[in-house]
């Protein structure tokens, strides 16, 4: 070959071997052989095939079957496998196609039979897990069932010929059957969807369900909040004679509503609009299910019919403090409203909820940088509309000149008690006249002044490390005008102290049964801060201060006893007691308590994703009584302050829901409770974040691929799921868990290193990408097993208990186990890499103590098994008192949110709640009434474990739909 330009004597000679180029037409599939073909369960199945050529190519290889086209990678074997086939509809056969690619004509057609998947579909068997009455006569059914060889999504049911589709979950629930009537026995019927030769009959007998007659005791309106459109929304409550959650119908002004329902029978309805002609409406509410079962309430809205208005706003004095701040007096006129609180902000910081007077008194007001004057707003705490402010001219209040010049302790004196009493005299360089206030080695005392420039303190309590003291003497509001003096500590002999006069003064029953006690008392050789305390019946009270008397609220009676017993003691002294026994008033009969008003004050995110949280209730009357609150289902005991305000911190929002539950029950009160849902968007604005991504494990594919395991954390995440991505790859998206387990991964081709990269679904903003050295982990081609340990046996039944463990594998391929127990297979539903693994309901063994355990994981090439013993569990009789649980209610049962668990008996101190795979999802202590947020569990069956102080355990099983 002679290659040449237009410059004729530039010229190159080539030879090239032509031999080496074979004809287009040379190639043939000789063979196409069907090796194996696996039903997937879904209608689709996976095929592996073996193929021969005449000749030896590197040439890809592309394969259709039914039409269509799939790119293979064949092993040295020449066997490929293809996944996910779907049959080809009216045929009983399907048709693959191979061919060599850079041969056009090289191909081969094969028919083959394609009936894998026609293993005849049957439901094995159907059981009746419970059937629970309901109020209005009709039952609940909770059933299981099994079918092979379905795949369908859903399933057919019918009961009392009835006919409804549901999910194809192995357990089905049915709610307000009604009984057939003129028999014992109801039917129920399964069948597989669109497949009516798919299909089991069983027949069961009716539970006895009469129904109830439901009344309505009581409906009150608890809130009135009028908006600025005219219209107004209202806030429920309502109490039946039924026990079960109850939905309800709302008629206003003979107009239907929506009511936002929540927990202990509250309710909400928005935009409401007023009756024309009228300051009254009428609210009608029926309970479903109950077509008698209904009643009305009129009630007053003159308040949203006759706009409110907060006028005449005066700022009346303003009053300068040492550090620089000032304290205001203002009034106010409030027209066409009787709220009983006013929220006030300064500068656009909140001062607080102030009582209702037509004057406030703000303390501690820092003025505005950059502005002579100050700004004050005053808003209707029932109506966040109802608002008016003011500016005002700010007041000179610089931080004031002040220097104590001198300080002379004059006396020092021994008292009775053992304390002493120190006199001193000041001088003080000011041109203002403020507060001075003293402290003693860090200890702050009260002062008595005189004309003189002299003061004293009294009843000082001796140092027990030191016989020096040091004086600090201050202005008050301004720590840079101090003095310090030194002295010694005189020693002082203290005379034994005792009560020398105990009376006891009735102040009557109160409304919740209990009654109230005054006791005055003399006590010689104390001091004024000496703490008092006191018992009655062996219940202790809060301490009391030596003021000569104290009050004792909420008191008891004894049972089976006219007398109470009283017991005062001086704190830290078990010798200077009385005891006392007193007569209680008679017939003492508990009022009814009722939480009128309940609302959020404020929130304020933290900034770590929890937030605090203010709020305010009032009670119809006055109980003396601690409070319970519970924010979504975690209790807390806040203290509250004298304007029945308390603040709670800390708080973690409910995942995947805006609104968060908060309620408020008075101890001492058996249903005197309240609850209200806010949405918890207080920290929204936190932007999310990916913080860490680590790659766990690499294991090798005989592809050349391979399978990665990897964990990760985001902060701030508002969703679901994830979105990953593997060498720029969008990869697909997976449940936002915190673990990643990605299959079958094509190495980057160019470069040792791979790139993972997770986002937050639907956020590109929430990135993290890493790059890992793919390493890959060889040894999981031989399974191991290594320490194999038993965490713990529990007992739950005189002849059952549980078994806790934990192992170490190099598998990371979720994997399903085996398990056996002296070599017997026992029944376990557990993966891998789910660890610690809990084994349920394990018989005892009469026979012997020492147990042998058995783990094997199933699907691999070789036995990979472990064992170890373990000392059997000594359960003895009666170890269990189920009888506990017997007035135990659990409801709703299945449940979708909130779990309510009410009449727990006092023996049970917590609870723990376990997934049908023995894992603990959740554990906390308990009180008589509780409830539990589920909404964040996976869809299944629970077991409530609950345990005693002795470690007694008794359990209970709920659905979570």
């Amino acid at each position: 070959m002679t290659a040449c330009s237009d410059f004729h004597d530039c010229c190159q000679e080539l030879t090239i071997d032509a031999s080496r180029c074979s004809p287009l037409d040379s190639c043939i599939v000789e063979e196409i052989e069907i090796i194996e073909t696996i039903c997937n369960g879904d209608g689709s199945y996976t095929l592996s095939a073996a193929y021969n050529l005449n000749i030896d190519t590197d040439s890809d290889i592309t394969v259709f079957v039914n039409g269509i086209g799939y790119e293979i990678t064949p092993n040295s074997n020449s066997i490929f496998t293809i996944e996910g086939i779907i049959p080809r509809p009216q045929s009983d056969y399907d048709v693959i196609t191979l061919c060599v690619d850079e041969y056009p004509n090289c191909c081969k057609i094969l028919e083959y039979r394609n009936n894998i998947c026609s293993e005849i579909c049957e439901i094995t068997s159907i059981n009746i897990d419970s059937l629970i009455c309901q109020a209005n006569g009709s039952y609940t059914l909770l059933a299981s069932y099994e079918i092979v060889n379905g795949d369908n999504d859903f399933i057919d049911i019918t009961i009392n010929n009835n006919t409804f589709s549901n999910e194809n979950t192995g357990t089905i629930f049915i709610d307000s059957i009604i009984p057939s009537p003129n028999s014992d026995v109801d039917f129920l019927e399964i069948c597989l969807n669109d497949n009516p030769s798919c299909c089991r009959e069983i027949d069961f007998i009716q539970p006895s369900c009469e129904p109830t007659e439901c009344t309505i005791q009581s409906l009150n309106i608890e809130n009135i909040n009028c908006n600025e459109d005219s219209t107004y929304n209202l806030e429920v409550n309502f109490s039946l004679n039924i026990v079960e959650d109850a939905d309800i119908s709302v008629n206003v002004n003979g107009i239907d509503f929506e009511a936002e329902q929540t927990a202990n029978n509250y309710f909400f309805i928005n935009g409401i609009t007023p009756r024309l002609q009228s300051e009254f409406d009428i609210i009608t509410l029926c309970v479903d299910g109950f077509p008698t079962c209904c009643t009305s309430l009129e009630y007053d809205v003159s308040t949203c019919t006759n706009p409110c208005e907060i006028e005449l706003i005066e700022i009346d004095s303003l009053e300068c403090r040492p550090d620089g701040t000032y304290n205001l007096l203002a009034t106010y006129d409030v027209l066409n409203s009787d709220s009983d609180f006013i929220n006030v902000t300064i500068n656009n910081v909140w001062f607080g909820t102030f009582e209702n007077t037509g004057s406030i008194v703000v303390d501690s007001i820092v003025p505005r940088n950059n502005s002579d004057y100050d700004i004050i707003e005053i808003c209707l705490n029932s109506n966040s509309g109802c608002c008016s402010e003011i500016e005002f001219l700010q007041t000179d209040c610089g931080p004031l000149d002040c220097t104590i010049e001198s300080l002379d302790i004059l006396e020092l004196t021994c008292n009775p008690n053992g304390t002493f009493n120190l006199s001193a005299e000041y001088l003080v360089d000011t041109s203002n006249t403020f507060g001075l206030e003293a402290e003693i080695n860090g200890v702050n005392y009260p002062i008595e002044f005189d004309a003189n420039s002299r003061f004293t303190i009294s009843e000082i309590n001796p140092s027990n490390n030191s016989n020096n003291g040091t004086l600090t003497f201050c202005a008050i509001g301004n720590i840079s005008c101090c003095i310090d003096v030194e002295f010694v500590i005189p020693t002082c002999i203290a005379e034994p102290c005792e009560f020398t006069f105990v009376e006891i003064d009735s102040l009557g029953c109160l409304q919740n049964g209990t009654y109230g006690l005054r006791i005055d008392y003399e006590l010689i050789n104390e001091t004024n801060n000496t703490v008092i305390e006191a018992s009655v019946n062996n219940r202790p009270f809060e301490s009391f201060g030596n003021n000569g008397f104290l009050f004792l609220n909420n008191i008891t009676p004894r049972t089976n006893s006219d007398n109470d017993i009283i017991i005062i003691c001086v704190r830290d002294k078990p010798d200077t007691c009385v005891e006392l026994e007193y007569s209680p008033p008679a017939d003492c009969i508990p009022d009814e308590c009722i939480i009128e008003t309940f609302e959020i004050r404020n929130t304020t995110c933290n900034g770590n994703g929890t937030y605090d949280l203010t709020a305010f209730f009032d009670v119809n009357i006055f109980t003396g009584s601690s409070i319970t609150v519970k924010i979504n289902g975690i209790g807390y005991t806040p203290e509250v302050d004298t304007n029945s305000t308390f603040t709670i911190t800390g708080i973690t929002p409910r995942p995947q829901n805006d609104y968060d539950i908060i309620s408020i029950c008075i101890n001492d009160f058996t249903n005197c409770c309240s609850v209200l849902e806010y949405r918890n968007n207080i920290c929204s604005d936190l932007s999310c974040e990916v913080e860490f991504i680590e790659i766990e494990s690499i294991a090798c594919l005989e592809t050349g691929n391979y399978d990665l395991r990897a964990s990760y954390s985001i902060a701030n995440a508002d969703n679901d799921f994830v979105d990953v991505f593997i060498n720029n790859e969008d990869v697909q998206f997976y449940e936002n868990s915190g673990t990643l387990f990605l299959e079958n991964i094509t190495p980057h081709t160019y470069s040792d290193y791979d790139y993972l990269k997770i986002c937050l679904n639907d956020n590109p903003e929430c990135c993290m990408e890493t790059e890992f050295l793919r390493t890959c982990d060889d040894s999981t081609d031989e399974c191991t097993i290594n320490n194999l340990e038993i965490l713990d046996t529990e007992c739950i039944s005189d002849s059952l208990y549980n078994l806790k463990i934990a192992f170490e594998s190099n598998i990371v391929t979720p994997i399903e186990l085996t398990s056996y127990i002296n070599g017997v297979e026992i029944a376990m539903s557990s993966i891998l890499n789910q660890m610690p693994i809990q084994i349920n309901d394990l018989p005892m063994n009469d026979t012997i103590s020492t147990n042998i355990l058995t783990i094997c994981i199933d699907n691999t090439d070789s036995e990979c098994c472990a064992e170890t013993t373990f000392d059997q569990p000594n359960c003895e009789p009666n170890s269990v008192d189920r009888s506990l649980l017997e007035g135990l209610v659990i409801y709703p049962n299945p449940v979708n949110d909130l779990l309510y668990i009410k009449d727990i008996p006092q023996e049970i101190v917590g609870i723990s709640i376990i997934d049908h795979l023995g894992r603990m999802v959740d554990r906390q202590s308990v009180s008589q009434n509780i409830s539990l947020d589920v909404s964040t569990y996976l869809n299944g069956v629970y077991m409530i474990q609950f345990f005693t102080a002795d470690n007694r355990i008794m359990s209970r099983r709920f659905v979570k739909m």
